[in-house]
């Protein structure tokens, strides 16, 4: 034989095989029964041999099975391969909270080719729409085989010089009542952990001055406005420029986590391990950094 029968009549052929039924392959291809009979008598006459009994409804020969075989295994080829180049130009949109985003993930030169992130500040959940894959602040509703620990948060004061230099830093947690803190929550949780992790002591602080992100937290305590706490992750240039400075000089990790969410499919494993490789790699250099700073 110097050429391959056509695609068409080997892909009619596979599935009528699967199906034992040229009735249900017909149905699955959306075309007459006619023409899926057609085609096999095509390729049998092709081939120059029978690839199905007729008597007593439609079982395949000897040759048919072996054929059907290589089929299933070429077919399976074709699809992994067509996947590959496929995934190779797909953009990978991952949803991530503001703060993360727009203080640390998005200043990252280095990010895997044809991954996009697009900052949200409702999270993603199991139920989304619009995205497959995303990092949150929290597990929430996540099953764990679906989720990827990938930085545990920490917390710092920080304020701008001019601030420092007027109230003067943190020497205790009663002088907490008496200074300007910004809260990014209602009930100032984040800074009566950092408080109780400091000096043991377990304080109640009025949010005053509270916003809904750390990112507009840290835009207060940029034009002055008093002491945000943050993650150090989110404030390098910051504190690399002057603009901003520690009120304190202790970290502590909140007990928070941020993680690496996903429902997508096995096949779409590389991508996702792609990812999370990357992200924990830049993670660790730029908690490192922050570290010796």
């Amino acid at each position: 034989m110097n050429r391959l029968p056509s695609l068409k009549a080997l892909q009619v052929f596979k599935l009528t095989a699967e199906l034992g039924s040229m009735t249900k392959a017909a149905d699955k291809l959306s075309v007459s029964q006619s023409s899926v009979s057609r085609f096999i008598g095509l390729l049998e006459d092709e081939l120059g041999v029978a690839l199905f009994l007729r008597r007593d409804g439609l079982s395949l020969t000897p040759t048919g099975a072996q054929l059907a075989e290589h089929l299933n295994e070429a077919f399976r080829i074709i699809e992994r391969g067509v996947q590959q180049v496929a995934r190779q130009h797909e953009v990978l949109r991952v949803k991530v909270t503001p703060s993360l985003a727009l203080r640390w993930l998005l200043k990252q030169s280095d990010a895997p080719e044809g991954v996009r992130f697009y900052p949200r500040w409702r999270g993603i959940s199991p139920e989304d729409q619009d995205f497959e894959i995303g990092i949150r602040y929290g597990l929430g509703d996540w099953p764990a085989n679906h989720a990827q620990a990938i930085y545990r948060e920490r917390m710092v004061p920080v304020c701008t010089p001019d601030h420092l230099a007027r109230f003067g830093p943190i020497r205790s947690a009663s002088q907490l009542q008496h200074l300007p803190l910004i809260h990014a929550d209602d009930h100032g949780q984040e800074w009566a952990q950092w408080v109780q992790c400091w000096s043991n002591t377990p304080i109640t602080l009025a949010a005053e001055t509270s916003v809904d992100t750390t990112d507009a937290a840290l835009q207060l305590a940029l034009r002055g406005q008093g002491i945000a706490i943050t993650d150090p992750l989110f404030i390098q240039e910051d504190i690399a420029t002057g603009a901003l400075v520690y009120a304190h000089p202790n970290t502590y990790e909140s007990g928070q986590t941020y993680y690496l969410v996903h429902r997508l499919s096995p096949s779409a494993d590389e991508t996702v391990d792609r990812l999370k490789v990357w992200l924990l790699q830049r993670l660790e250099d730029t908690s490192k950094l922050s570290t010796s700073s």
